[in-house]
This record gives C-alpha cells, sequence and structure tokens, in this order.
C-alpha cells in the first residue's frame, strides 16, 4: 500500500509565520504615527480653522464677495452695466488701496461679509473720472430735473442731484444712493428718512436748533 507523502509547512511553523506578519503590520501602524512639532505643520491648526486674507489690489474680490461679482453678469443692475459697457473692474470704483488694505487687515475667508460699504467707499471722483460721468453743474442737476421720486409729507418734491450740492450734504457721494450691485440700483425716499425722520425735507435746523 502506497502512502502518500504529505506537503506544505507544519501547522507550528505557519503560525509562526503568521505570527510575525502580526508583529510587522504593528511596527509599520507605530511609525506611521503623527509627527510633531516642526515636522507637523498642520500641528495646533483644529477643524473649521479660518485661513487669513492675504489681500491687494490684484486680488479677485469673488473669492469673498461672491454676491457682488456676481452682480456684473447679471442683467438689470448697473455694475453689468459698468462691466459690460465701460469694461469696469472692481478696482475701477473701489479704488482707495489704503482704506481697503485697512479694512482687509486680519480678515479671514470665513468672515460674515458686509451688506454695505462702512469703512470705505466710492468717491465722486472715482465716478466722475475721465471718460465716465463727467457732467457737473447744471448739466448735472439736468440729468434728474424729472425724477419725481422724492417728494415729502408736505408735497415738496426734490431734485436728487441739486440736493447733494447743498449744506448738510456735504459726506453723501454717488454711491450714497445709487447701489451698483444690487437690483434695486436706486435709493428712495426710505433713503432720505434716515435724515429727515419728520417726514419733511424741512432743514434740521428746524427741530434740532
Amino acid at each position: 500500500m502506497m502512502v502518500k507523502k504529505k506537503t506544505g509547512l507544519p501547522k507550528k511553523a505557519i503560525v509562526a509565520v503568521c505570527l510575525s506578519a502580526v508583529l510587522v503590520l504593528l511596527v509599520a501602524g507605530c511609525g506611521a504615527a503623527p509627527k510633531s512639532g516642526a515636522d507637523n505643520p498642520d500641528k495646533g491648526q483644529k477643524q473649521g480653522d479660518s485661513v487669513a486674507v492675504a489681500w491687494s489690489m490684484d486680488s479677485d474680490c469673488g473669492m469673498c464677495h461672491a454676491q457682488q461679482k456676481e452682480s456684473q453678469a447679471k442683467t438689470g443692475t448697473q455694475a453689468c452695466i459698468h462691466a459690460t459697457s465701460a469694461k469696469a473692474t472692481c478696482g475701477s470704483c473701489h479704488n482707495d488701496a489704503a482704506a481697503l488694505g485697512k479694512v482687509h487687515e486680519g480678515k479671514t475667508a470665513t468672515d460674515k461679509m458686509p451688506s454695505k460699504l462702512t469703512k470705505s467707499t466710492v468717491s465722486r471722483a472715482s465716478c466722475q473720472a475721465a471718460g465716465c460721468h463727467t457732467a457737473e453743474g447744471p448739466e448735472f442737476e439736468a440729468l434728474t430735473a424729472s425724477v419725481e421720486t422724492f417728494v415729502d409729507g408736505a408735497g415738496k418734491m426734490v431734485n436728487p442731484h441739486q440736493v447733494i450740492a447743498q449744506v448738510g450734504h456735504e459726506e453723501m457721494v454717488c454711491a450714497s444712493c445709487h447701489n451698483e450691485h444690487d437690483g434695486k440700483p436706486v435709493a428712495d425716499m426710505a433713503y432720505c428718512a434716515t435724515c429727515h425722520h419728520s417726514g419733511t425735507f424741512a432743514p434740521c435746523v428746524s427741530c434740532h436748533g
């Protein structure tokens, strides 16, 4: 009777090989532990940490101000007209580098975006730059002579371009009434009421003597 010869490794040898493989995996796992100190650039950063904004006049404003950027391609906004007709960019109007640099100090990409400019503005000089809105004096006032939007409770109607040249309105600029990025680009009586809260265009000294 022929006895079939056994092949392969003995059971003890198989167990030894398996144990060796387990040890190798454990050692490899320890070696893959995160480094610390200078070798680990992510040390100290928690999930959700904000990334500081490195702002400059050449920055892509749309990375943070997405809504304003989108308005440049949205029909019906003045921003779209400026971008398509005059080829204006953000820096064409928002060109006060010093003020903007200060506003962006310490800002991060996750900060809440302001709904309007509070610490910087678009100057009249920007709007009246050569080739843009160059009308002045009587010609400037004539542009809105037929506007009937601004009528107070006493029935007095005013020409907005005439008003901004009067005493008491020195701080008003084009952007005070004209919101280029909004679907409602021109202010109405609600804006006037922020100062003329009595409902009439009477001078402030009439009540605040």
